[in-house]
């Protein structure tokens, strides 16, 4: 109990110092991407993100992820600015500023934790569309292997925060939907430079199957894609951190469920052994 405890008060500090210095330097005047206040928000996130990684259970991780993003809520106007910074850029794309990659982070640690911070993200208007822009603005120079180190970061974090409202936040998911990323997903999927780089392709998948139904056009992935997450559901029940490479046991299940929804997904499904149908 002791151990925990000094867990949860280190995190705690560590947050709360993280905060006082954006505090401190939003104060002074200084924007969201100046060198000081863009290192705090980095290592807020990080603080947010190693929350996993700590000895606690799964309850008391989720517990504590949850009310640290309660802190980051209440400090002001912050999380609001967060997104106003970001939709002031959109018309720099599909450069991304060092400030923006910094807070997509923040978002997707965040949602993993607290549906407060998801309802956030899409209540605030136009801004899961800007979400869905950056992925189109960056379609073209990931497919020619032309983006830079940020560029891929934020790809990265926008589909995965997706996917953490999805998953942990099920009320947003309608939002995600509307705001066009299926049809985005689905074009980065289908492209062989995609295919080729499944450490990529499969958080792709994932924020795809999240948003699917009947009506659309389905895609299963590759068998590489399919065999990395039973792979993955396998370790991830036999770690005591209950997680595989970041991906929980459960997470990778409900995701290989919502494409077995789909017939023709089924048929390949079954073709790459992960589900028997009926009578085999």
């Amino acid at each position: 109990m002791e151990k925990k405890k000094k867990i949860k008060e280190r995190i705690t500090e560590d947050i709360t110092t993280s905060l006082s210095a954006i505090r401190e330097g939003r104060s002074q005047g200084k924007s969201l991407d100046s060198p000081e206040v863009c290192e705090s928000i980095r290592k807020l996130t990080k603080k947010i993100a190693s929350i996993m990684r700590t000895e606690l259970k799964f309850s008391e991780k989720f517990e504590l992820g949850d009310q640290m993003c309660a802190k980051v809520l209440k400090e002001g106007t912050l999380v609001d600015d967060m997104m106003d910074f970001c939709l002031q850029h959109k018309d720099k794309l599909p450069v991304i500023a060092p400030g923006v990659d910094v807070i997509w982070r923040f978002f997707m640690n965040g949602t993993m934790f607290s549906p407060d911070l998801s309802r956030k993200i899409s209540g605030k208007v136009g801004f899961l569309s800007y979400g869905k822009d950056v992925l189109e603005s960056l379609y073209d120079l990931y497919v020619n292997k032309k983006t830079i180190r940020n560029q891929v970061h934020t790809l990265d974090s926008i589909s995965t925060t997706t996917h953490n409202m999805c998953t942990f936040c099920d009320v947003t998911i309608s939002d995600v939907r509307a705001a066009g990323f299926l049809a985005v997903y689905l074009k980065y999927l289908k492209h062989e430079a995609v295919k080729d780089e499944f450490v990529k392709g499969v958080p792709i998948l994932t924020a795809a199957s999240d948003i699917m139904n009947e009506n659309d056009a389905s895609i299963t992935g590759n068998r590489r894609d399919v065999e990395y997450m039973i792979r993955g559901i396998k370790e991830a029940i036999q770690s005591p951190s209950g997680q595989s490479r970041c991906w929980f046991a459960f997470e990778l299940g409900k995701i290989i469920g919502n494409l077995a929804i789909f017939d023709s997904n089924k048929k390949q499904l079954v073709k790459y052994g992960v589900i028997l149908l009926k009578g085999e």
